[in-house]
């Protein structure tokens, strides 16, 4: 596969919305999902964004044997279905690939991890808001970034998905998300831990900077 396709598992709101973006910029996306009434519409009518007249081809599919070789994924199921997402992945991620978790929810990194193991997995927040509402039609509900992690196989994803467009969410994200990973890889247990801190940091932040307080 090129560096212009992309695997998205899920066809809910968000892998709707992703999908539609980023076919509009010329991506190849390939859709892998079990919602049979999503698949059929997907493949009939293509991606649609509500208030936008144009409709986005993608490949939708329910099985992994059609996504063989993929560099690229983006995880955009619900938490409860990473363990699948994981075996998927397995079938259908190159050994040099990368799989980015966007997924709301902790912990779906470690789960992909499990299976995928750590090189081949990558993880991210997003803010952006979504609401399906029809089987490959998605409303946005709301602007926001897309903050990942430093990964040495992210880069050529990470443009697909920003377009260039680097924002000042994304810039003290991409700061803080770096000073984790020194945490993290420390021995001591008790200051790795605290690495969950500097994530909440960084929601609290951006929230700020969306102008978005709970």
């Amino acid at each position: 596969m090129n560096s212009d396709s992309i695997l998205i598992l899920g066809t809910g709101a968000l892998a709707t919305l992703f999908a539609a973006r980023l076919a509009a910029a010329g991506v190849f996306v390939t859709m892998l999902g079990t919602w049979p009434e999503g698949l059929a519409a997907l493949s009939e009518k293509g991606v649609r964004v509500d208030g936008d007249d144009r409709a986005f081809h993608v490949h939708a599919t329910d099985n992994p044997a059609e996504c063989k070789g993929m560099r690229f994924a983006l995880v955009l199921v619900k938490a409860w279905q990473t363990e699948r997402a994981a075996r998927q992945l397995a079938d259908c991620l190159a050994e040099d690939g990368v799989a980015l978790t966007l997924q709301n929810g902790l912990g779906n990194d470690t789960v992909l991890a499990g299976t995928l193991g750590l090189p081949r997995v990558a993880r991210g927040v997003t803010t952006l808001g979504a609401t399906l509402l029809a089987p490959g039609l998605v409303h946005l509900g709301g602007e926001g970034p897309v903050s990942l992690e430093s990964h040495a196989r992210l880069f050529p994803l990470e443009e697909m998905i920003r377009q260039r467009h680097y924002s000042p969410e994304y810039a003290v994200s991409r700061t803080l998300r770096r000073y984790a990973q020194v945490f993290q890889r420390l021995e001591s247990s008790h200051l790795a831990e605290r690495a969950s801190d500097i994530f909440d940091i960084e929601k609290r932040l951006l929230r700020h900077l969306l102008g978005r307080r709970r």
